[in-house]
């Protein structure tokens, strides 16, 4: 994994949150946006809508949200291989994010 510095993954994680909130505020004009990916915006995102996929799509969002703390914190403890996520990671599972998002609005 290439080594990138705390600035550069603080500009990349703005980058993703952008992309997720881009791709889950695309779902329809009709439904509450997503506001942030804190546990208490995704909360209030998943009860002020009613759709049929929204208990995946926020575990989903959920996921994401907890994999880009961890691409962003640069303390001891994220050196364990284990537990570091890169960018190519990130760009992957949310890719994977916006396929999903793609194919079920077409279900709404």
């Amino acid at each position: 994994m290439e080594i990138e510095n705390t600035r550069k993954r603080f500009k990349k994680r703005i980058e993703f949150e952008r992309q997720i909130l881009t791709s889950i505020n695309s779902i329809s004009n009709d439904h509450q946006s997503l506001n942030g990916l804190s546990d208490s915006a995704i909360s209030v995102w998943k009860h002020s809508n009613n759709f049929q996929f929204k208990e995946e799509l926020s575990e989903q969002v959920a996921s994401l949200s907890k994999d880009l703390m961890i691409f962003c914190d640069t303390s001891k403890s994220t050196f364990d291989l284990d537990k570091r996520i890169n960018s190519s990671e990130m760009n992957r599972k949310i890719d994977a994010l916006k396929i999903f998002v793609k194919d079920k609005r077409s279900t709404i």
